[in-house]
């Protein structure tokens, strides 16, 4: 280590730019630089944590997946984030500060707030496991072996849900879609290649560098035109970004069928579930009739009068009794619907008879991949809010997927937050609480984690550690009998545990660490016995890595141990450093990992951004800050680290604060946070003011601005018809607020503003009972540890224009395109507005300038001086860039902002250059806080009851 301290203060006294070690950013190169090779345990540790870092993302406060295709505008750079994989990047950052010298306190508090963002709205705490900004995660691709259209997912690959044809009568004959030829537009629209390359009509990629124009444009059409003799069918299908908020369009018409039959079926196998096993659901939008494939047999309806319906199959990939859903909306109602019950309701036809000289008909349909069927209403109230404004409530995510880690990663941040009385831990707790329970009291209706159990240990665990910290008992006898019962199912043959491991190196590793969570908890000595067993499983040498004596080669892929990211920490905590170093110069072949060449060696695939090719936030979260243990440093003081400090730390503590980023990240926030060390207790950072709010108190009555409600026995009682409740509140400038409400009902929902006017939704939820939940409202405030998304404007809904000069226009519903010479000027109001950034999708020739008054002009954005690669300047390919217009706000908040063309089209097959989407990210700095309390309008038909409400600001106490 002191190798890299003295490479890293001789390359800052000879370079004026921070940047890593006097070198300049990492590019989209493929093999990532390796300067400071070969790499040690605790060096690999700070490259690793560093980089994690270096790739939060502002607009959501999640570390981004993928940065390696920058200069490109497609191929996910910079825009997708996986919630999951953050939570575990929490974990490992708690466990940086257990077992090192420093603690990122605002990484930890900016991620925390990152996965609480992450909530669906409408579930009682549900969090979403990926988050993709302005690519696509649900598309409609081609089927390879019909003529099919198949609603698609696209994660970490593509998979599909169900299939979509038709099926017709025409003079007596019945026609269905595979008897007929088609084109498409553009010409291979249903093909992957197309959706993530420029392509020829044959598939073949005809840009080298891989750009697809098509990636980044939302909506996406895609037109099939059958034909069959003199008889023509026409598919239109339309699919938009992931943060969108809308559902895939399927529509079909046709002016020769007498009757035209939309037919969904065909379920496809996602995650290697068996839909055809399964028993399925149709679900009708009373909530209350229910069919079943099993149970009720062929449904056939002759007279449709409901305007959607859920199909939901009770099958998931990894969760024993949760389900995968598909919520099905008709945009004109079938005359009839057959759902024919045979593998499970796999063939569904909607008839649509002919009208005004064609047959037509359109359905949107939307996948929900993991389910809690006792939280479906989550799924109508989709439904219902499409219905109403064209718009489904996922708040900007992807619709409900696997939580997997995210309960735990909320637990382990409100421990973390708690130990250092950050005010903001009180949310961060109940927000865990409300997760952790959602996962852990669902198996009392038989749902389950299977092959991730250990994400339950893990929550339960967490949870345990912060009612210790809180001395809170009875916090600790809830979570103890759950801890027991997940923990004594990991260990069981139902886990495939034999007494000393688990089946793979991918679950045996993470056991392990849940393992020792449950211990450091608990203190039990069982569970200390068998982390011990554990780790005899897998050895090494400079042959490879062995399991139970055999050898298995290198480390392997994510199916093993996850690029050997899994033994790098457990090897490092258990204090086995002579395994881990093996491990790090493993001198023999990769075998592929990760997609590299197959003849690179081990341990040439560590990098200066840490862990083998999957590194970034998917792997490294495995080994950093929990493979620290067994190197023992000393924690002669705490340094509290500012974002963005990117330490280097040696065995003996000392601790050196670079603050010079591995990647040039324009989406890496401004830091707030000061530099900090102390001895012994932290000092106290805030003063906390709380105005508890019981109903029908005097307090109560004090901020109550607009009453609504009946009091009952100090409650307040909603019924479905009532009008919400406003308090407001005059605040004298505190660094942080949050708002803390005890309700039970169906379906609730908290609202806040600055000002009375506009308005943000924080919480939409329900409960069986009565429960504490909370919201962060510190951006209202002036503190930007969260931006919040205050104004899209998408052409041609952009009635902020104030100047339109030489040829601009609207194109295909979605872009504003201006000519060389030309340009068109939005004034954005934004009162109280004290920072903010500006996201821009745009392309071909662009440039943005900035004003404060609308005369006076600075460029911010030039697509002349944004890095390419050669071949990367693809026509209409959308861009995404990000700018602080922060100083550019005059006194009322308004901010001028000019699109121009730069001239550059001849790049660009003359194209001019075009703005597709632009959204304000900011903060507010208000006097007065605005909370609205009321039913949620897509719920369900009934209310709620208000027990107890409370507001939190706290201010920073000055420190001398």
């Amino acid at each position: 280590m002191r190798r890299f301290l003295v490479l890293l203060v001789a390359c800052l006294c000879s370079c004026s730019q921070a940047w890593f070690g006097g070198v300049e950013p990492l590019g989209p190169q493929k093999n990532l630089r390796r300067l400071f090779a070969p790499y040690d345990l605790m060096e690999m540790n700070g490259l690793a944590t560093n980089y994690c870092e270096n790739l939060l993302d502002k607009r959501v406060n999640l570390v981004s997946y993928t940065h390696l295709n920058f200069d490109i505008p497609s191929w996910d750079a910079w825009h997708l984030q996986f919630p999951d994989d953050n939570a575990r990047l929490l974990e490992g950052l708690v466990y940086e500060d257990q077992y090192s010298p420093v603690v990122r306190l605002e990484l930890i508090r900016r991620l925390a707030k990152g996965l609480m963002s992450a909530r669906y709205p409408g579930t009682k705490a549900y969090y979403s496991f990926r988050h993709r900004n302005d690519g696509k995660t649900f598309l409609i691709f081609e089927d390879e072996n019909t003529s099919k259209l198949r609603l698609s997912t696209w994660g970490d690959n593509v998979m599909g849900y169900l299939k979509v044809g038709f099926r017709l009568n025409q003079s007596g004959g019945c026609f269905n879609i595979d008897d007929f030829n088609y084109t498409d537009e553009p010409e291979g629209a249903g093909t992957t290649a197309l959706a993530r390359n420029e392509t020829d009509k044959n598939g073949i990629v005809i840009n080298k560098a891989g750009i697809s124009r098509y990636w980044n444009e939302s909506p996406f059409v895609f037109q099939r035109h059958f034909n069959k003799d003199d008889i023509k069918v026409d598919f239109a299908g339309k699919y938009w970004f992931s943060n969108e908020d809308k559902p895939l369009e399927f529509a079909f018409e046709s002016p020769d069928a007498e009757m035209l039959d939309i037919t969904l079926g065909d379920h496809m196998v996602l995650f290697g579930s068996t839909w055809k096993d399964a028993e399925t659901f149709i679900q009708l939008p009373n909530r209350k009739t229910v069919f079943s494939s099993k149970a009720d047999g062929d449904q056939i309806f002759d007279k449709v009068d409901f305007p959607y319906f859920v199909l939901r199959k009770d099958v998931n990939w990894t969760g024993p009794g949760y389900s995968l859903a598909i919520l099905v909306i008709f945009d004109e109602q079938p005359v009839r619907m057959e759902a024919l019950a045979q593998d499970g309701y796999n063939q569904i036809n909607l008839s649509y008879p002919r009208k005004n000289n064609k047959a037509a008909g359109k359905v949107w349909l939307f996948p929900f991949d993991w389910i809690n069927n006792k939280d479906m209403d989550y799924v109508f109230s989709n439904a219902e809010s499409f219905l109403k404004t064209g718009k489904l409530m996922h708040n900007g995510f992807p619709s409900m997927q696997l939580q997997d880690s995210i309960p735990a990663g909320l637990a382990a941040s409100a421990y973390l937050l708690t130990k250092y009385n950050e005010p903001l831990a009180q949310t961060s707790l109940l927000q865990a609480q409300r997760a952790v329970d959602a996962l852990l009291f669902a198996e009392r209706d038989g749902m389950r984690l299977e092959h991730r159990v250990f994400s339950e240990v893990r929550a339960a665990a967490w949870m345990i550690r912060t009612a210790k910290l809180l001395k809170d008992q009875r916090m600790i006898d809830k979570y103890l009998p759950w801890l027991d019962k997940v923990t004594q199912r990991m260990l069981s043959k139902e886990s495939s545990y034999d007494g000393k491991g688990w089946v793979d190196g991918w679950r045996h590793f993470y056991a392990l660490r849940s393992l020792w969570l449950a211990y450091e908890a608990t203190g039990r000595e069982d569970y200390f016995q068998a982390w011990e067993r554990g780790l005899e499983v897998y050895d090494i040498d400079e042959k490879g890595i062995y399991r139970n004596g055999e050898l298995i080669g290198a480390p392997g892929g994510a199916s093993d141990t996850y690029f050997g990211s899994l033994p790098l920490g457990a090897w490092g905590h258990a204090g086995m450093l002579d395994k881990s170093k093996i491990l790090l110069n493993l001198d023999v072949p990769s075998g592929g990992m990760g997609g590299s060449d197959p003849n690179i060696h081990l341990k040439d695939l560590w990098n200066d951004a840490g862990a083998g090719p999957w590194a970034q936030d998917d792997a490294q979260p495995n080994f950093i800050g929990y493979c620290l243990r067994g190197l023992n440093i000393p924690q002669k003081t705490k340094t509290f680290l500012p974002l963005a400090s990117f330490p280097v730390y040696n065995a003996q503590g000392n601790i050196t604060v670079t603050q010079e980023p591995l990647v040039d990240n324009p989406f890496l926030p401004h830091s707030r946070d000061k530099l900090r060390m102390v001895s012994g207790t932290p000092v106290r950072l805030y003063d906390v003011r709380e105005i508890s709010l019981l109903p029908g108190s005097e307090t109560e009555k004090l901020h109550l601005l607009k009453d609504a409600g009946n009091l009952v026995d100090n409650a307040r009682k909603f019924n479905r018809d009532d009008e919400s409740l406003i308090y407001k509140f005059e605040v004298d400038n505190p660094a942080g607020a949050a708002f803390d409400l005890k309700c039970r009902g169906n379906s609730y929902t908290l609202e806040v503003s600055p000002d009375g006017e506009r308005w943000y939704q924080r919480l939409n939820t329900w409960s069986p009972e009565a429960v504490w939940d909370s919201v962060d409202l510190s951006f209202l405030v002036g503190n930007s540890d969260e931006l919040l998304k205050m104004m899209v404007i998408t052409p041609p809904n952009d009635n902020h224009i104030i100047a339109d000069h030489k040829g601009s226009q609207v194109h295909r519903d979605h872009c504003r395109y201006v000519s060389e010479n030309g340009y068109f000027i939005y004034k954005l109001s934004l009162p109280e507005v004290v920072e903010c950034h500006l996201e821009l999708v745009t392309g071909n020739g662009y440039k943005v300038e900035i004003s404060t008054d609308g005369s006076s002009w600075h460029q911010e954005l030039n697509e002349n001086d944004e890095l390419t690669r050669e071949g990367g300047r693809t026509a209409d390919a959308a861009w995404l860039k990000i700018i602080d217009v922060t100083k550019y706000l005059n006194e009322d908040g308004s901010v001028y902002v000019k699109f121009s063309n730069n001239g550059n089209q001849r790049f660009y097959r003359d194209k001019n250059a075009f703005l597709r989407r632009m959204t304000a990210y900011g903060v507010f700095d208000s006097n007065d806080l605005y909370v609205r309390l009321g039913n949620c309008p897509y719920g369900p038909q009934e209310g709620f009851v208000l027990y107890n409400c409370k507001l939190r600001t706290w201010s920073s106490v000055s420190q001398n």
